[in-house]
């Protein structure tokens, strides 16, 4: 099921394939200086690289909307459809915010890599949401996607899901590598859950946040990964390090860490003392009561924290201490809450 819906115009929803389609590039043609956001799914419709070429085209010539999501996912489109919506990118001078939705198509390396350099280029997008999960990008579709983040000068804010890529350590290096030299990104979402991700990557990973100083605002997701307590406890000391972000969540279910990596976690959060919320799932390992009795008794050291929620369910930790864990998150919310009325009393 198909649906388009806009300002200013009704709701629209079209049952049958093939609408979708025709209304996207009817909608995208009309140029109506009153319509400047558009929302259009073309979810679960075959169309493959023609009926992408036809949006593509439509949305090269769009002199209006300047925020657009465009949901493509599981259309069957290839690498002609990726260059060809990445040519129209490329050309359009006017969007500034953009969701394009790929995932579970046809896309290789080939297809990554222009759409990739069509987004490096672009001067106009400041927020880019890009999900290209479920394709076949692999370690080189993952180098050029590096690539919008190092030489992008544009883009502050930027959603970047790779999922099921098999980009591998390699590719996770890439994309490290270019947040290192980034100094305009202010807001990094990085889903990278099912890539065989390991220890290499993580470490890599660990020394760009060591050093980055422009990302505030960071949501990084290695769900079913590979990474162990030496890749943890380099993004855990990284953690520590940094006194630049104040909002992160980190997820690691699925993964191989023990009470090495809580411990470390722990550590590092006590020397932390910009984090403002902070979020850490880690489901599904092989950590234990004493790593996270250490990592609560170091949570309840750190004062700035304001809003806080660990999740380790399904690992080797008792009832207890899981009750324990979140009655220290209840108390954390609830002392931020409490310092944000005595604010507002104050100032009243």
């Amino acid at each position: 099921f198909e649906t388009m819906d806009l300002p200013k115009l009704p709701r629209s929803f079209f049952h049958r394939r093939g609408e979708a389609l025709e209304s996207a590039v009817q909608l995208l043609q009309a140029n109506d200086p009153s319509s400047t956001s558009a929302r259009i799914i073309v979810y679960d419709d075959p169309i493959g690289d023609e009926g992408a070429t036809k949006i593509a085209n439509a949305l090269r010539d769009s002199k209006f909307i300047t925020s657009l999501t465009l949901d493509l996912r599981n259309c069957r489109i290839g690498d002609d459809g990726a260059i060809a919506l990445g040519d129209a990118i490329r050309a359009n001078e006017v969007l500034t915010t953009l969701k394009l939705d790929l995932c579970y198509n046809k896309i290789v390396e080939i297809g990554a890599t222009q759409l990739a350099a069509a987004l490096r280029d672009n001067k106009a997008i400041v927020s880019l949401d890009l999900r290209l999960g479920g394709n076949g990008i692999g370690s080189t579709g993952a180098e050029a996607m590096a690539g919008i983040i190092r030489h992008n000068k544009v883009i502050t804010e930027l959603t970047l899901d790779i999922n099921k890529n098999r980009i591998g350590d390699k590719g996770l290096v890439f994309i490290s590598e270019a947040l290192q030299d980034t100094a305009t990104l202010s807001k990094l979402d990085f889903f990278a859950q099912w890539n065989q991700i390991g220890n290499e990557g993580a470490t890599a990973l660990a020394s760009a946040l060591r050093v980055n100083s422009s990302i505030k605002v960071l949501d990084i997701d290695l769900d079913h990964d590979y990474v162990a307590d030496p890749g943890m406890c380099a993004l855990a000391d990284a953690f520590g390090e940094n006194q630049v972000i104040t909002h992160l969540v980190f997820h690691v279910n699925g993964n191989e860490l023990s009470d090495e990596s809580v411990m470390a976690l722990g550590s590092a959060l006590c020397k932390n003392c910009t984090l403002v919320e902070f979020q850490f799932h880690a489901k599904k390992n092989q950590i234990g009561d004493k790593g996270a009795t250490i990592l609560l008794e170091e949570i309840k050291k750190n004062q700035s924290l304001g809003s806080f929620t660990i999740l380790l369910e399904d690992n080797e930790i008792s009832a207890a201490v899981l009750e324990q864990l979140y009655k220290v998150g209840v108390s954390i919310n609830e002392r931020s809450e409490h310092l944000s009325l005595t604010k507002r009393a104050t100032s009243s």
